[in-house]
């Protein structure tokens, strides 16, 4: 054998020792977690309104934050959009082409609402 061969031995061993762990996939955790998943968006749990109507559990499910979220109110839901700009719209049942811009403001009892729709809790804001 030639002394350059010689030298690439142990770089071949090395490869067929390591290939196959080189070829498991990551953990995104510490050792022996579950990976987080990342195709669902969080969702929170809140108290909404509508209107003046009693307050009742709901859930915001929020795709991108401070841009693109839901209310789930009992069997009705709200989705919302907002521009970066200051305009919101928000739809019901998701009603195709029924966008509504709407006024976010903050109630006394720290509440934020939309013309009517009401949510309060841990309400992510960015």
């Amino acid at each position: 054998m030639s002394p350059s061969l010689d030298l690439w031995q142990p770089v071949v061993m090395l490869a067929l020792l390591l290939g196959p762990i080189a070829a498991l996939p990551a953990q995104a955790g510490p050792a022996g977690s579950d990976p987080e998943p990342s195709s669902s968006p969080p969702i929170v749990s809140l108290d909404c309104r509508l209107a003046d109507g009693p307050w009742q559990p709901c859930a915001m499910t929020v795709m991108s934050i401070g841009e693109r979220w839901q209310l789930q109110v009992g069997e009705r839901r709200f989705d919302f959009q907002h521009d970066g700009s200051g305009s919101v719209r928000m739809r019901q049942d998701q009603a195709p082409g029924d966008w509504r811009e709407v006024e976010s403001t903050w109630s006394a009892d720290a509440s934020l609402c939309w013309d009517g729709l009401c949510a309060r809790g841990d309400i992510p804001l960015d």
